[in-house]
Formats: structure tokens, C-alpha cells, sequence
């Protein structure tokens, strides 16, 4: 029986430590939580909303005219020509990574 002893002990010194450190989950786990069948049926049933009471909508405000769809087609256009012109001098350079993404970032800058 006494070798059996020092086991003992640091098992329950184990035990005790688990039990120690798991009593604050517990507390948290319990909190928010409706208990037994009733509360399960009442958590699952639809609740009944009380209607939003509605803001009036705000007054439009006349804002800064945009670009027309002719306009912004060319951008773009011009934009992808650019792009595709430095990827054409990155490639002839033989760029990659990091060097690559610098140079392609000034390029389209006009750097």
C-alpha cells in the first residue's frame, strides 16, 4: 500500500488543479442559459416584433455631377492601355516579386 501513495497524491493534486481551472467556465457556461424543457420550447417559439416606427426620408441633395458612362469608358480604356504597356516593359525586363510590383506601381503612377 505505501507505493501507492506518492501516485495518489499527485493524482489528486491533478484532479483538484482541473476542477480549480475549470469552475470559472463553468460559471460563464451557466449564466444566459434558460433551464429544462419549458424554457427550450419558449427559446424556440417566434417572438413578435413590435413594429419600427418609420423616418421620414431625408430630402435629396443635389450632388457633384459624375462622369458620364462615355467619359468613364475612356478612363478605363486608357487606364488598361497603360497597364498593359508596363507589364509588356516589366516582362521585357524580366521583373518578378517584389520587383515587379514596385515597377509596375510607379509605371501606372508615371513614374
Amino acid at each position: 500500500m505505501p507505493d501507492n501513495q506518492p501516485r495518489m497524491n499527485t493524482m489528486i493534486k491533478k484532479i483538484a488543479a482541473i476542477v480549480c481551472l475549470s469552475l470559472p467556465l463553468l460559471g460563464t457556461a451557466a449564466t444566459d442559459k434558460p433551464e429544462g424543457k419549458a424554457a427550450n420550447a419558449a427559446a424556440s417559439a417566434p417572438k413578435a416584433k413590435a413594429p419600427a416606427a418609420r423616418k421620414p426620408a431625408a430630402p435629396q441633395t443635389p450632388q457633384a455631377p459624375t462622369r458620364t458612362s462615355k467619359e468613364e469608358q475612356a478612363r478605363m480604356q486608357s487606364r488598361g492601355a497603360l497597364m498593359g504597356a508596363c507589364q509588356k516593359k516589366a516582362a521585357d525586363q524580366q521583373l518578378s516579386g517584389v520587383e515587379r510590383k514596385r515597377f509596375l506601381g510607379n509605371c501606372m503612377n508615371g513614374k
